[in-house]
């Protein structure tokens, strides 16, 4: 009971150590108001990319077992199995869904479990590009204490599995690294010799976050140990403002009820999807200061995220809905990374450049 409620004590915790409590980043009244000001002096349309994910920590608080079939949930909140059930089953009903699925240590315990039908349905959605394998390690390794040897075995054996399942349709070209605490330069290095496009992370010292922030420079190229392998090692960099979590206004997960849902129908006392969607522009527009394009993604999930899927799309699907019909210039798109550094491919930007690793770390 009592390693039950410290540990318990201890998440909550680090969701509050590591959540979005500060959306807008530290500016003034004045400056948050001017916002729709500024977006009509760009003179350009926004694409906003949102990406439904669920961050699963291959072991935390509990163990991989427990994580998966949701045992010990005086510990924590999680089910990962019930995760995989239920998304799959929502991107099967309905072709506009897509999702991003990352750890291979848990869909490989999942797909043992599945019948030929289920996993001809889910090799379907691999081909079509609405699951989309990121990553695709066999879990998100740490950047700062792991040896070489361990990061490139811990990539080996996800993709390995990966191959062997689902063939060169599944191959991942995105790295995403959103929990680990600080990255080095060994990384970005292992990520573009394996032939990744990009890279995704969440943690950055919030120091060089502020000034990333102020200066657009959250995307770069990031080309490491320069010095030895030149220009012939490089890969495209992103870092998110907010951590991995959806925009605390729109947070309706059956993990994480921190908001109302949005409602769309005006007969009802409870309608508030006016409200819900000037919320989520305001979010949409400050984000877009950070960055250099009209392409911009959000990602929509947290930690074991989607445990009901159909709960969390369903909210997802009337924010798409009633935004895109209210607004006519910013879109949201359901999407994927990859979807998103395509579009940013046909962007004509002159990315910063960074060439040496970002520790030490500090939140």
């Amino acid at each position: 009971m009592v390693k039950s409620a410290l540990m318990g004590s201890f998440a909550h915790m680090a969701y509050a150590a590591n959540g979005p409590e500060n959306l807008d980043h530290g500016h003034s009244n004045e400056w948050m108001d001017s916002l729709e000001e500024r977006f009509a002096a760009r003179n350009e349309h926004l694409y906003v990319h949102l990406i439904p994910h669920s961050h699963d920590d291959v072991g935390w608080l509990k163990t991989p077992d427990e994580y998966f079939t949701g045992s010990a949930q005086d510990i924590q909140t999680a089910n990962v199995q019930n995760i995989i059930d239920t998304y799959v089953t929502e991107l099967i009903a309905d072709k506009n869904k897509k999702f991003t699925q990352v750890e291979m240590k848990f869909f490989s315990m999942w797909w043992d479990h599945q019948t030929e039908q289920r996993q001809n349905d889910v090799k379907k959605l691999v081909k079509e590009g609405r699951l989309e394998f990121v990553n695709a390690g066999w879990s998100m390794h740490d950047e700062a204490c792991t040896h070489h040897d361990d990061m490139m075995n811990n990539m080996l054996i996800g993709h390995e599995w990966l191959m062997r399942t689902f063939g060169d349709s599944a191959r991942p070209v995105i790295g995403w690294h959103i929990d680990p605490f600080g990255h080095s330069n060994g990384n970005p290095r292992l990520f573009a010799e394996m032939g990744f496009d990009a890279w995704f992370f969440a943690r950055i010292d919030y120091e060089d976050r502020e000034v990333r922030m102020a200066d657009k420079s959250m995307q770069w190229v990031w080309k490491p140990f320069d010095k030895s392998l030149g220009d012939n090692t490089s890969i495209f960099t992103h870092t998110m403002p907010d951590h991995y979590h959806a925009p605390e206004s729109t947070r309706y997960d059956e993990n994480n009820f921190n908001q109302d849902p949005i409602v769309l129908d005006k007969n009802l006392t409870t309608f508030n999807a006016d409200k819900k969607v000037l919320e989520l522009r305001k979010y949409i527009l400050d984000d877009a200061e950070h960055f250099m394009t009209n392409q911009t993604m959000i990602p929509w999930g947290d930690d074991f995220w989607y445990s009901n899927a159909h709960l969390t799309f369903a909210n997802l699907d009337k924010y798409i809905k009633y935004f895109n019909e209210k607004y006519d210039d910013i879109t949201l798109l359901m999407s994927t990374p990859s979807d998103y550094v395509n579009a940013l491919k046909e962007q004509k930007v002159q990315w910063p450049v960074r060439y040496d690793d970002m520790f030490p770390y500090a939140d």
